[in-house]
């Protein structure tokens, strides 16, 4: 193997654990849900959540590390959905906390 063939490699795997990385923390933030079940192929669905166990594992041990405390959501049943309900609860939490601060005023 020659060693352009290894930088390659490596620019790819790193690129890659990256993406799984962010992937990872964004599902944490509850920004997207990383949903796998409904994928109907098994064998792609078991790659794919062992592509995004790389993330976690990443993010966890950043965590620990830091000591920085974060929850792991679980994965649904599709593949990538934005949660905008939860996001709409916590905007119409906030509005009101908003409104009962201005009426207390």
């Amino acid at each position: 193997m020659s060693f352009s063939t290894l930088k390659k490699t490596a620019t790819i795997v790193g690129g890659a654990t990256i993406i799984s990385t962010s992937l990872s923390v964004l599902h944490r933030k509850e920004l997207i849900d990383l949903e796998t079940k409904g994928i109907p192929n098994e064998t792609i669905r078991y790659f794919i959540e062992k592509y995004l166990d790389v993330g976690d594992f990443i993010v966890d041990q950043t965590c620990e590390l830091l000591g920085i405390p974060i929850e792991k959501p679980p994965r649904k049943a599709g593949i990538f959905e934005k949660t905008l309900k939860k996001a709409e609860k916590k905007v119409k939490k906030i509005s009101k906390e908003i409104q009962n601060d201005f009426k207390q005023k």
